[in-house]
């Protein structure tokens, strides 16, 4: 698992979640961060990464409020092996 940051831009705001397949209206200022890793046959980490991204920025007092994290595991999604070789 590995977490690619792709921009850092600056402004005030919260912290959101973009999950697949839904798109974002991005802003210049904000800081674009694209959940790399496995999906199929493997457990939720991204919720696990999502989640102590939020706890983070609650304890911080919004450290992370321009963050937009970009999650590809769909929320209705068929855990189908032959999907993966597609």
């Amino acid at each position: 698992m590995f977490v690619l940051l792709l921009e850092n831009k600056i402004k005030d705001g919260i912290m959101r979640v973009v999950t697949a397949p839904d798109k974002a209206n991005l802003q210049p200022y904000e800081i674009c961060c694209f959940l790399a890793g496995g999906i199929t046959g493997c457990k939720d980490w991204q919720k696990e990464v999502i989640d102590y991204l939020e706890n983070f920025d609650k304890i911080s007092n919004g450290q992370l409020d321009r963050l937009v994290v970009f999650n590809p595991r769909r929320e209705k999604f068929p855990d189908d092996p032959e999907a993966a070789k597609e």
